[in-house]
C-alpha cells in the first residue's frame, strides 16, 4: 500500500499559493525551511493583526448599535412626551439611564419623567401609564428593551436633578422636546 504524497513540498505549496494569489510575504528562510521563531512570529503577528481587526470590527458594530437604539429611544420618548401632553400632563424633566442586563445582551434604556405632583396624583396618569406599558412592550426587542417610570416633584427641582445624576441617569432632551 502507498501512502498519496503531495508532489510539492509545503514550501513549494506556499509560493505557489502566494503567486496564485499574488500575495508577497516577507519571511526569511533556512533553506526550504522556516524556523521556529519564524513560524511563532508569523502566528502571534497573524493572530494580533486579527484580534485588532476583530476590536474594531465589534467596536463599530457596538457603536452602530447604540446610535440606532438611541435614535429608537428619542423617538420612543417623544411619543410618550406626545401622549403626556395630549393628556394634559406636563413633564417637567426627563433621565435617561442605559444599562445593561444581567446576561450582558440587552441595553435597557430607562427614562424617568419628572411630573408635578398635582399631575401626579391626577387619575389622567393611569391612563399615560397604561398607554406606556403598551409602548414599552410594542418596542421590546431581543436587544432592545425601554422602559419609562414617573416621579412626582414638589418644590425643589435642583434636588430632584442631581439625585437623578448621582444615580448614574443623564439628562434627557427628546429631539422634540423644546
Amino acid at each position: 500500500m502507498t501512502a498519496i504524497q503531495s508532489p510539492q513540498s509545503p514550501a513549494t505549496s506556499i509560493i505557489a499559493v502566494e503567486n496564485a494569489l499574488n500575495i508577497k510575504w516577507n519571511y526569511t528562510t533556512n533553506g526550504d525551511q522556516f524556523s521556529a521563531d519564524d513560524v511563532i512570529k508569523a502566528y502571534l503577528d497573524g493572530q494580533k493583526k486579527g484580534f485588532q481587526q476583530q476590536m474594531g470590527y465589534l467596536a463599530e458594530k457596538f457603536s452602530e448599535k447604540m446610535h440606532s437604539d438611541l435614535d429608537k429611544t428619542n423617538r420612543i420618548a417623544a411619543e410618550v412626551y406626545a401622549t403626556a401632553k395630549s393628556l394634559e400632563i406636563q413633564p417637567i424633566h426627563a433621565f435617561l439611564q442605559i444599562e445593561i442586563d444581567a446576561n450582558n445582551d440587552i441595553f435597557c434604556h430607562n427614562i424617568v419623567m419628572v411630573v408635578s405632583e398635582n399631575d401626579f396624583i391626577q387619575d389622567k396618569m393611569i391612563i399615560l401609564y397604561e398607554k406606556v406599558l403598551h409602548i414599552e412592550i410594542e418596542n421590546k426587542e431581543q436587544y432592545y428593551c425601554i422602559n419609562f417610570s414617573f416621579c412626582p416633584i414638589h418644590k425643589d427641582s435642583a434636588f430632584v436633578i442631581e439625585s437623578f445624576i448621582s444615580q448614574g441617569f443623564i439628562e434627557f432632551k427628546s429631539g422634540d422636546k423644546k
